[in-house]
């Protein structure tokens, strides 16, 4: 019977292809958690997703999509005239919903509304 030697001083596992686990703790952060529930995270709940270190002491974590297969681009904010998305690379991409027009229909009274909207969405998702 061969037996295992293990250090307690190293992490992870001495068995092939595990991942080594390095514990480490971030002190006075901002972290930002775009999840797909409305209101605070319920205590003892786990989240599946990645988190990103936007600045020196701020991270955003996004939930991954439900489903058999995560959303290639999410949606980082869905308003009524726009979304944003985030890219693989971090990026933020706005995106025009589609746009109707009828009777009432105002060209300034629509840019100002998608002025303000694209304001409130990026104002939690980019530093200033």
């Amino acid at each position: 019977m061969a037996t295992r030697n293990f250090d307690s001083k190293k992490a992870g596992s001495q068995e092939q292809n595990e991942p080594r686990l390095y514990p480490h703790t971030e002190l006075n952060v901002d972290l930002k958690l775009l999840t797909h529930q409305r209101g605070r995270m319920p205590v003892g709940a786990n989240l599946n997703g990645c988190i990103r270190r936007d600045d020196e002491e701020h991270y955003t974590f996004t939930e991954a999509q439900f489903g058999s297969a995560a959303r290639r681009n999410p949606h980082v904010f869905e308003g009524r005239h726009i979304t944003i998305t985030r890219r693989s690379d971090g990026s933020l991409h706005p995106n025009f919903k589609e746009m109707h027009i009828g009777a009432g229909f105002r060209i300034d009274s629509y840019a100002l509304a998608v002025m303000n909207e694209l304001r409130y969405g990026l104002k939690g998702l980019v530093e200033e």
